[in-house]
């Protein structure tokens, strides 16, 4: 059983096993558990911002940001999924919630392949 189911029954996550948030407990203050609907492509809201190609070559995680009029702006590169997120957040390429999310997954696929040394296709 994990951490989570674990503690809905306990009512804490940690204590005596100092496990938690610094060494204190987490207290569970719910009961509820949200059931997500399965996500519709079908309305995924374009950025009008652009958008991100991503590769992984030679030990790196690239990302192109590329324009409407299919022009490559703006070349990153990192080794960590995170690392990358944080610098194209700062860069102001990313306006809405939608593409931050699939930004965030395809660099998570990304770093995963990199470490595990396996072929990555962008969704």
């Amino acid at each position: 059983m994990g951490k989570i189911s674990e503690a809905l029954k306990r009512g804490q996550i940690g204590g005596k096993e100092k496990e938690g948030c610094g060494g204190n407990p987490i207290i569970v203050k719910t009961q509820d558990i949200i059931d997500v609907e399965p996500w519709d492509s079908n309305k995924l809201k374009l950025d009008p911002k652009g958008y991100f190609l991503f590769e992984i070559e030679d030990g790196f995680i690239y990302a192109g940001f590329v324009n409407y009029q299919n022009e490559l702006l703006k070349v990153f590169r990192a080794k960590e999924a995170i690392a990358m997120f944080k610098a194209i957040l700062k860069e102001e390429l990313v306006s809405n919630e939608d593409h931050a999310a699939y930004v965030g997954y395809e660099l998570g696929k990304c770093e995963e392949c990199l470490k595990h040394n396996k072929e990555y296709i962008q969704s």
